[in-house]
């Protein structure tokens, strides 16, 4: 972005082609505004007001539109006066934006990392798919995630967002985002998914799954470091699936666990993939004790009876 690249960074971000486009013109929460004078004596622009799509503080509720635009003069100085603040008012947003916009604060915050690949990105929402039994062998079902996703998100929210899923067409978002990845998606879509299907989670973990993720020439696996992993186990959505698939084994035992209609096998599943050490020692915890004595056959003798070992 230093380098003088005449646009390319955008090219390359996708911030071209995207359907979320950036904002055009000023925007302040007046709640955020008040908060900038006590603490600060002064007012300044914020970053979170600015987040692509939306038009929401994730603290506050709606944001206020400003009449001037930067266009013309985009090189001028433009300062946030307190006398801006006259006669307005905030509206509460639906909730869904409000966690959209914290989840985009949030983005903010992560510090600099290496980017995961395509490929990355690919393997890790084909396992959330499998994870939430959206996927048979390596057929995903587009239409089962869509279900998902509109019990959350509206189709007016969605419009609203420049991002309604027509699920019946080959170049729907939702249905892209879970093929293999051959261009980057925009915040706004990723979140979406992340707040429907990983509620819990924090951009940075999520990150840090994709980036660990390890793609081979013949299989699809990832591995996390110690450090990660410890990190992870501590986050809610780990804590949770070990106390379902714990209260599940209590209950039925190992095998019965897995196959248990009360959905053990997506917990044992998701288990297998992020958190496979401590599934495997809590298994071999609670495995049925050995019989002593077992039925051995004789196939030496002619009447096969069965001797006591």
């Amino acid at each position: 972005m230093t380098g003088r690249s005449q646009g390319a960074v955008h090219l390359m971000l996708g911030a071209a082609a995207s359907r979320v486009k950036s904002p055009y013109g000023f925007r302040l929460c007046p709640e955020c505004v008040k908060v900038q004078l006590q603490l600060y004596g002064e007012c300044f622009w914020q970053r979170d007001w600015y987040l692509p799509g939306l038009t929401v503080c994730h603290r506050h509720g709606s944001l206020t539109l400003l009449p001037q635009r930067f266009r013309i003069h985009r090189h001028q100085f433009w300062p946030l006066q307190p006398d801006q603040l006259c006669n307005i008012s905030v509206s509460q947003p639906e909730h869904v934006l409000l966690s959209l916009a914290d989840l985009g604060a949030k983005l903010l915050q992560v510090g600099p990392a290496l980017s995961p690949t395509f490929a990355q990105w690919t393997e890790f929402y084909r396992e959330l798919a499998a994870d939430f039994g959206f996927k048979r062998g390596q057929h995903i079902h587009h239409d089962e995630i869509h279900h998902h996703i509109s019990a959350l998100f509206s189709q007016a929210i969605l419009e609203s967002l420049n991002l309604k899923a027509v699920i019946r067409s080959d170049t729907c978002w939702l249905k892209g985002i879970f093929r293999k990845h051959r261009k980057a998606f925009s915040y706004l879509e990723h979140g979406i998914i992340w707040h429907a299907l990983l509620p819990n989670w924090y951009p940075s973990d999520i990150l840090n799954c994709v980036r660990a993720m390890k793609i081979g020439p013949h299989c699809y696996k990832h591995e996390v470091s110690p450090d990660v992993s410890n990190h992870l186990s501590a986050s809610e959505p780990f804590t949770d699936k070990r106390q379902t698939w714990s209260i599940l084994v209590e209950r039925f035992g190992v095998k019965s666990a897995r196959e248990s209609i009360r959905g053990g096998g997506a917990c044992y599943a998701w288990l297998y993939r992020h958190d496979r050490k401590w599934l495997l020692d809590f298994n071999n915890q609670h495995k049925c004790p050995k019989l002593k004595s077992r039925c051995k056959v004789d196939w030496h003798r002619r009447d096969l009876k069965a001797v006591k070992g």
